[in-house]
């Protein structure tokens, strides 16, 4: 096979070397390279509250430095590790659970001043080749390849430094790394950049659903659209919506729907990969485009379960443990309103008053059909509702683009993976 990639920046046509990765990195170590687990137990302490050093782990490079569990060390520690100090230019990889994920780090870049890499990990680095080239091209297919067959196959996915050491890449002119890397690094600048704005306009979108609804116990929302001043209505869900328990007895859909915090009502296999549903959906219901469902599960995302619209087909079919409605009177209640109105947490406390803990039960809420059409509903007059559903109808078409957008991005940056590096 060539030793040529298939796509090339002009005025490189060389072949690539073919060297052990050992030979390219005067640095490979990790977090137990500074001693024993004695010494390491004896020199290192961790701490939840900020220090002379961060601790950085595998799950603080995956969340992008979004969760908030960071783990800091002392000073003493810190001089103890020196040999993963974080300060200088480097390449990280998870080498027992997540392996195969690849980290380019760099000083500037870490939201800490000092920082020192946590266990479960291999630190690479490289004083002569381009260590960005190389954070790339550990995520083609052919390296990606060649690192699992180093990974132990029996109980936790691992491998080790000296193993790393031996697989054989390619490696072009330090010019052409150059290049190359700063190709990807573009391409992940813009990635980030577009995921910087999706995750805004989530945060925009939220705020809305915070101040576009009356808090619990109050009738009026803190952000109105001009021309509204009239106090909001109170009904109960059942004034406005009729339950659904129409059977999907002729099988008029084969789509088993599941229904997930995140994505809505979703067919089971893009969710869960496989069909969880019985293989005849004849005994369960048949929901219809714009129709809703309460699933009862709950979940640190849905604390009191979920309540979605069908929207992205035509019709499915549903579990009979879920509640499912429709809305009645479309000329006092508009459909998009309600939909954002259960994105919100302001139902959450009729759920919690009707179902106690001690009601749970293998993950489902112990809440009946009577209860759940019980629940206080709080109404703008229709044409505020019909406003407050269009912008959020807005925000989340707005949201689902830069989404597009972003998958685009990542297309094109696999395409370029697979083109601008040998097949070994």
């Amino acid at each position: 096979m060539s030793n040529k990639p298939q796509l090339r920046f002009k005025g490189f046509e060389e072949e690539w070397e073919k060297r052990e990765l050992g030979e390219c990195f005067e640095t490979i170590t990790d977090y137990v390279a500074a001693g024993s687990f004695a010494t390491i137990a004896k020199n290192v302490k961790y701490y939840n509250e900020p220090n002379y050093a961060q601790l950085i782990r595998t799950i603080d490079l995956k969340a992008n430095f979004t969760n908030t569990d960071f783990i800091y060390v002392d000073e003493n520690a810190f001089n103890f590790l020196y040999r993963v100090n974080l300060n200088k230019e480097c390449i990280i990889l998870p080498n027992i659970g997540n392996c195969g994920e690849v980290y380019y780090i760099h000083g500037s870049l870490l939201p800490y001043k000092n920082n020192v890499l946590g266990p479960n990990a291999i630190m690479i680095r490289s004083e002569t080749n381009n260590n960005l080239f190389f954070s790339s091209y550990l995520l083609n297919k052919s390296f990606q390849s060649d690192l699992n067959l180093i990974i132990s196959p029996n109980g936790q996915t691992k491998f080790n430094k000296t193993e790393l050491k031996t697989i054989v890449i390619n490696v072009p002119s330090t010019n052409e790394q150059t290049a190359i890397g700063n190709l990807f690094q573009h391409l992940d600048q813009i990635i980030q950049h577009q995921n910087n704005i999706q995750t805004l306009l989530k945060q925009i979108k939220s705020y809305y659903l915070q101040k576009m609804f009356p808090n619990q116990y109050e009738t009026t929302p803190q952000l109105r659209f001009q021309g509204f001043e009239d106090e909001w209505e109170e009904k109960k869900l059942g004034e406005i919506a009729t339950r659904i328990t129409r059977k999907n007895k002729n099988l008029e859909s084969n789509l088993p729907l599941t229904i997930s915090a995140q994505y809505g009502l979703i067919n089971q296999t893009d969710f869960f990969n496989k069909q969880v549903a019985s293989k005849n959906l004849k005994n369960y219901y048949l929901l219809k485009n714009g129709e809703f469902a309460y699933n009862k599960s709950y979940s640190k995302e849905a604390l009191y379960g979920a309540v979605k619209r069908l929207d992205n087909y035509e019709c499915g079919a549903l579990s009979t443990l879920y509640i499912c409605f429709k809305i009645t009177n479309k000329l006092t209640t508009n459909s998009n309103f309600i939909r954002y109105y259960f994105d919100t947490t302001r139902w959450y406390n009729h759920i919690k008053a009707v179902s106690t803990e001690g009601a749970r039960n293998h993950g489902l809420l112990n809440i009946s059909v009577n209860e759940f059409f019980e629940m206080i509903i709080i109404l703008a007059s229709i044409n505020e509702q019909t406003k407050i559903g269009n912008l959020f109808q807005h925000l989340d078409k707005i949201i689902q683009h830069q989404s597009n957008i972003q998958s685009i991005l990542k297309q094109i940056k696999q395409f370029y993976l697979q083109k601008m590096f040998p097949q070994l």
